[in-house]
């Protein structure tokens, strides 16, 4: 699942577009370093993942908050601010990935915590005592333990940015706050899993 821009000059707001891929294998595609996987729970099959979306989703109604039934689909990506010349950069796909993932998952469609980690062109693996070699922090960036008891959530990868090192065959992470989107019903962003639907409450990594 992703969104990307769609590259509007002139104005500072770029409508996002969603893109629901379906894969009949779990190897990562040579242009994502690295892909993390999240066990289901109950049915997660398309038209219940636009539903979410959508906030029309059956369970969503039983949660007495707007920010559970609004719309996503009507999203705007926040144009960086640039002193200089240059590309024209937008911000807000992981905060657009970050709403959908909390509605998902206090729904109880899918999991909270990482199951298992996709290499380049490689297939997904379990987290093992090996995940320590293959994916390093940089020296900037706090160190994810891989095997912690409470498990590794999407809180602790959501804010990262992962880049591949061809030479070592390694995974680099290194800090990178998720920046806010724009939402057409004026939608206010979650930025924590609520508390009665997670061991503890997580704060998401925002600017």
């Amino acid at each position: 699942m992703s969104v990307a821009d769609g590259k509007f000059p002139g104005y500072n707001y770029g409508a996002g577009i969603c893109t629901l891929r379906l894969f009949q294998n779990t190897t990562c595609p040579a242009a994502v370093a690295v892909s993390f996987e999240f066990p289901t729970i109950d049915g997660l099959v398309v038209q219940r993942v636009l539903q979410v979306i959508m906030g029309i989703y059956y369970r969503l109604s039983s949660f007495d908050s707007p920010m559970m039934v609004c719309n996503l689909l009507k999203f705007d990506f926040t144009r960086a601010a640039q002193p200089e010349p240059g590309p024209i950069v937008w911000h807000g796909c992981r905060d657009w990935i970050s709403q959908v993932f909390i509605r998902l998952h206090a729904t109880g469609l899918i999991t909270w915590n990482v199951s298992g980690i996709g290499g380049r062109e490689q297939p997904t693996r379990k987290i093992d005592e090996r995940t320590h070699e293959r994916m390093l922090q940089t020296q900037d960036c706090a160190f994810i333990d891989w095997l912690a008891a409470r498990g590794v959530g999407f809180h602790d990868i959501i804010g990262k940015a992962y880049d591949y090192d061809r030479a070592f065959g390694i995974v680099w992470y290194r800090q990178m706050d998720v920046r806010y989107g724009s939402y057409g019903d004026g939608f206010t962003q979650f930025t924590e899993s609520m508390r009665d639907l997670a061991p503890a409450t997580y704060t998401l990594p925002y600017c």
